[in-house]
């Protein structure tokens, strides 16, 4: 069993990680290789999973409504990421690839996971 005292670090650093997500103030305290050392442990990935449970807790509590500013703000940090993601594959040819992967777009071919059915409008 761990004490609280032993604890201590694991909170210094995902605060700092969740400043740095947050593209906030970085903390001195803990040096950016002990930020990347802690992102692949189990812990960090605990920490993940339980802040994923509460913003879907949160969402669900509004029954998914997409007018509150839950949703927006959810919503916006999706647009954002996925950005973000598509920016970084296309400048890394990962894009391409993956594009590729899927049987490419061929002149006026669309993937068949982007064609409408006769229920679709």
């Amino acid at each position: 069993m761990t004490s609280l005292r032993d604890r201590e670090p694991d909170r210094r650093v995902q605060r700092a990680e969740t400043a740095r997500r947050n593209g906030g103030p970085r903390s001195e305290a803990v040096p950016e290789d002990l930020i990347a050392e802690f992102e692949h442990t189990k812990e960090a990935k605990q920490v993940q999973r339980l802040a994923d449970a509460r913003i879907v807790d949160r969402l669900r509590s509004t029954e998914f409504d997409d007018t509150t500013s839950d949703w927006k703000e959810f919503a916006t940090a999706l647009v954002e990421y996925g950005y973000a993601v598509l920016v970084a594959w296309g400048v890394t040819g990962e894009l391409g690839i993956k594009v590729s992967l899927h049987g490419g777009l061929g002149r006026g071919r669309m993937p068949v996971s982007l064609r409408l059915g006769e229920d679709d409008s």
